[in-house]
């Protein structure tokens, strides 16, 4: 089974609580967990520097064709260099995914400043990646900012990575309302979270992702294999879904990439 993942963090990072994925340590661990590909972010732009960590990045990815690049987008550029200057790398360097830390760096996902963020993904067509984590408060209730930027911005395809299974009820709403929305489920430790969804929802917009370096694959590879859900929906969340955007098959998707 072909595998794309949605989730990986490569590098090193401030709050390191685990063993980093060093770059050089990537293609190693793809070809031993049979991983074609993985969309991935630096842990440098997450909690150091954006503008340093991505460009380590892009130039780990210029000479290495299994790693798709997401940048991770902060208002960091904005001060510094301007939205604009920011538009044109993304354009310059076809990027068709982008993250948000917006609790690790200093502004709120309800903020004007997440507006603009939102704002150019609408305009570039780049797809969304946001985790778990930022999109619930710290006693781990629903924010309805989160809500409310799916509504505003319909042609953004939003991706939540590793939700929780505590939680589904969450993942239900959001399926239901907002076509814009997927998802993955590398921490949902089983509890049938496959079979659930798609009952409900179909597989779609259920994506596969390891949560690389905080998990080791073997266990979200696991939980699909023996998901109890056709070939087909165990294809497509693995590999077709997130192939679909890439080449974009979803309206809006990858304007500023072609």
């Amino acid at each position: 089974m072909r595998k794309i993942d949605v989730n990986c963090m490569i590098g090193n990072w401030v709050k390191q609580v685990v063993e980093p994925l060093l770059e050089n340590q990537v293609q190693d661990e793809l070809h031993y967990y049979d991983i074609d590909r993985v969309i991935a972010y630096h842990g440098a732009a997450r909690s150091s520097n954006p503008m340093y960590g991505n460009e380590r990045l892009l130039d780990y990815c210029r000479s290495n064709q299994s790693m798709i690049p997401c940048m991770v987008v902060s208002p960091h550029y904005k001060y510094a260099h301007g939205w604009s200057f920011l538009e044109d790398l993304l354009v310059k360097e076809r990027i068709q995914f982008i993250r948000i830390f917006p609790k690790e760096q200093g502004y709120t996902l309800g903020s004007k400043l997440t507006h603009e963020i939102f704002g150019m993904a609408e305009k570039l067509g780049t797809h969304m990646i946001i985790d778990y984590e930022e999109i619930t408060s710290s006693d781990d209730r629903e924010m309805p900012e989160f809500d409310r930027l799916l509504s505003d911005f319909p042609s953004v395809q939003v991706i939540v990575t590793a939700f929780r299974h505590r939680r589904n009820m969450m993942m239900y709403s959001y399926m239901e309302n907002h076509s814009n929305f997927y998802t993955e489920l590398s921490l949902c430790d089983n509890w049938n979270a496959y079979e659930q969804v798609i009952d409900r929802y179909g597989s779609d917009r259920i994506l596969w992702g390891s949560n690389m370096p905080f998990n080791k694959p073997g266990s979200a590879i696991t939980m699909l294999s023996f998901a109890d859900i056709s070939e087909r929906d165990k294809e497509k969340i693995a590999y077709g879904n997130l192939q679909r955007l890439i080449e974009g098959g979803e309206e809006g998707s990858a304007k500023g990439c072609r």
